[in-house]
């Protein structure tokens, strides 16, 4: 009688990939702080690029409760020094500084709650996770964007349009401009997660070059650069 040959076991991997804290703290560190791509991001933080995926759809449905890294061993650890009045007052401050510090942040705790001393990092930790505060890149607006009677023109031109024939798929052409600012500021600043960081900047007269775009559904039509005129030379006048 024939033995039976023993089937070889596959060398195929039945387990998940169980990332810790650290690896999800990375990857979302990567993509927030550094603004990678998500692939980008995953490779760094040395996550499968599905993975990150999901935890990135995860956060865009519900970033305001969304864990990013689990607290542990919370019910051993001290009670925090930093209480309601201070994330009511830190969420006011960087909502009228948002390009503030965090170094800011601590010295303007210390200077308003007496008796308050507070390390930066506790404070970083705070605005992360109490008061729902993330940095990412400025969305610079200017003052004329935010006026009352400009969004008012804005809503009585769409209700125009609205009525007409106008198809942006076939019959549109959009002109576009970016300028260069001289307003020079951080790049970055903190709000809400979930939220733009947007800031006013001064009108200002000062020379500025412009890239004119036109585009429309078919691709891009035209560009150009607008070179600001050099300002006419003053004539001497001579004083007899």
């Amino acid at each position: 009688m024939k033995e039976e040959t023993p089937k070889k076991q596959g060398n195929r991997a039945n387990k998940y990939n169980d990332y810790g804290p650290s690896a999800k703290e990375s990857f979302f560190f990567f993509k927030q702080q550094q603004l990678m791509s998500i692939r980008a991001a995953a490779i760094k933080a040395n996550v499968k690029e599905s993975t990150a995926r999901g935890w990135w759809a995860a956060y865009q449905r519900n970033p305001s409760d969304y864990v990013i890294a689990k607290k542990t061993n919370r019910e051993n650890r001290p009670s925090s020094a930093l209480q309601d009045d201070h994330k009511k007052h830190l969420i006011n401050f960087f909502d009228n500084n948002p390009q503030a510090f965090i170094q800011d942040a601590v010295e303007d705790l210390t200077s308003n709650f007496a008796g308050l001393s507070i390390k930066k990092s506790r404070v970083h930790e705070f605005m992360r996770d109490e008061c729902n505060l993330s940095i990412k890149k400025s969305t610079m607006w200017s003052e004329a964007r935010l006026n009352s009677d400009t969004i008012r023109m804005r809503y009585e031109w769409v209700e125009k349009w609205l009525g007409s024939d106008m198809d942006f798929s076939s019959n549109c052409i959009f002109n576009d401009e970016s300028g260069f600012n001289i307003n020079l500021k951080a790049s970055r600043a903190w709000s809400s997660k979930g939220k733009d960081a947007v800031l006013t900047t001064p009108l200002t007269r000062a020379p500025s070059h412009t890239i004119i775009g036109a585009i429309s559904a078919v691709g891009v039509i035209n560009i150009s650069i607008r070179v600001p005129k050099a300002p006419p030379k003053e004539r001497l006048q001579t004083i007899m």
